[in-house]
């Protein structure tokens, strides 16, 4: 349970130190070239256009705008529902992981300078300060770093990301939790 809670805290600052990279400003040419696609996605009992789907984390992390991002997992083993809310370079994850023994969820919240990261329900969590990607090495997978495309993994069951409305009170840190 210990890895699954590093690995989700390693995706996190992942995607930050891409966000960060990526907000330091680039040439418009870079930018433009985001790999983005309008999709049309079915279910079992509707259908739905997503606006937007990046195809990497770059390419997500690059686009201007509020953006809800959700995309789910499956393995024999566990099942992940994924949840990413990003809004004015602030950027809220919430990580669902089903096993056959429960339900753990681990939340992340990045108000621009911190990242906050705690279990729901939990009064304790943790905070740190990323600069870059390259503080925590041992930590970050190989396979995440390797600029795979997001969402070609067997494993992947769906993936949304579309505008937002903002809902800034799960962008501000929780007074509940306290972070050492």
């Amino acid at each position: 349970m210990k890895n699954i809670y590093w690995g989700i805290l390693a995706v996190v600052v992942i995607v930050l130190g891409i966000w960060w990279f990526n907000s330091r400003g680039h040439d418009a040419d870079e930018v433009n070239n985001v790999n983005t696609v309008a999709s049309s996605t079915t279910s079992n009992t509707t259908n739905t256009t997503s606006t937007l789907k990046p195809t990497t984390f770059k390419g997500l992390l690059s686009q201007n705008g509020n953006f809800e991002c959700k995309y789910e997992e499956v393995d024999p083993k566990f099942r992940s529902t994924n949840v990413i809310y990003l809004s004015g370079g602030k950027m809220r994850g919430e990580f669902r992981t089903s096993t056959s023994t429960g339900t753990v969820a681990n939340i992340a919240l990045y108000d621009g300078r911190y990242l906050y990261v705690w279990r729901e329900g939990a009064s304790t969590g943790v905070r740190t300060e990323p600069k870059t990607i390259s503080e925590l090495p041992s930590v970050i997978p190989a396979d995440i770093t390797s600029a795979a495309i997001f969402g070609t993994s067997p494993k992947n069951v769906s993936w949304d990301c579309h505008p937002w409305s903002t809902d800034a009170s799960i962008l501000v840190k929780p007074s509940y939790v306290k972070f050492n």
